[in-house]
């Protein structure tokens, strides 16, 4: 069947419209992504500083390379600030496995566009986390100093120690992500290869069905023995009956 010019048109009109489509889409995809890193970055943020909170206290004191601030009492102090690297990062992972997974269900027919716009969402949330954690603790006491005396009572400040800890959102973010399209692929190929299967059963009973009527029609039709053939058809012995008188004998 061929295809006349305003077939043509119609389908070079229809391409750019889906492709355009298939941009729109694929945006809006991606702002909402960055819409929900944001909201879970301040959720993040306000869990992770209500989880470390209170501030422990501590004091400024003179020692040989000058004033500096230790927590009181000193060792529960320290393990009260680095608990506040740990929260941290079982928040983050958690806020960034929870926005993977949504964007591998948002974006899984478009797993390249939806890859980019997880990982720059974990980026977003992670700032927007530990600003708003940071923002809620008190000042570093350590920019303080230059305004306070040796003896001075100043609370402690939530921080997070190392450069790894930072990892936890955007790992968490691409595991989620990689579970979604993981189970997805698996579910697309036992759907496809259910209809294989199925398929292929069909053509199976299709071919039998087929032989059996072939064989139907190919059977010769018996006539019943005892009925006479039809006019010009041998009769029952199978001889036609001579019908000629013998000639008389002179």
């Amino acid at each position: 069947m061929e295809t006349g010019p305003e077939t043509r048109a119609e389908g070079t009109v229809e391409r750019p419209a889906r492709r355009r489509g298939a941009v729109l889409a694929a945006t809006r995809a991606a702002v909402g992504l960055l819409a929900v890193a944001l909201i879970l970055g301040v959720v993040a943020g306000r869990l992770w500083w209500a989880w470390w909170s209170p501030a422990m206290p501590g004091r400024v004191y003179d020692t040989v390379d000058g004033l500096a601030w230790y927590p009181d009492p000193l060792d529960p102090g320290f393990a009260h600030v680095f608990s506040g690297t740990a929260q941290f990062v079982v928040i983050g992972f958690a806020a960034g496995l929870l926005l993977g997974l949504l964007g591998g269900l948002v974006t899984r027919q478009r797993a390249i566009f939806g890859l980019v716009a997880v990982v720059v969402g974990s980026l977003l949330g992670l700032v927007i986390t530990y600003r708003t954690g940071i923002a809620a603790s008190p000042a570093d006491p350590a920019t303080l100093l230059g305004d306070a005396a040796a003896g001075d009572q100043l609370p402690g400040h939530l921080q997070v120690s190392g450069w790894t800890p930072y990892l936890a959102w955007p790992v968490g973010a691409l595991f989620g992500f990689l579970v979604v399209m993981v189970s997805t692929m698996s579910s697309d190929r036992a759907a496809h290869r259910r209809a294989v299967d199925g398929g292929a059963v069909g053509d199976e009973t299709g071919g039998a069905s087929g032989s059996a009527a072939d064989v139907e029609a190919e059977a010769p039709i018996e006539t019943p023995a005892g009925e006479p053939g039809e006019p010009g058809e041998p009769g029952e012995s199978g001889v036609s009956p001579d019908r000629s008188e013998p000639s008389p004998h002179p």
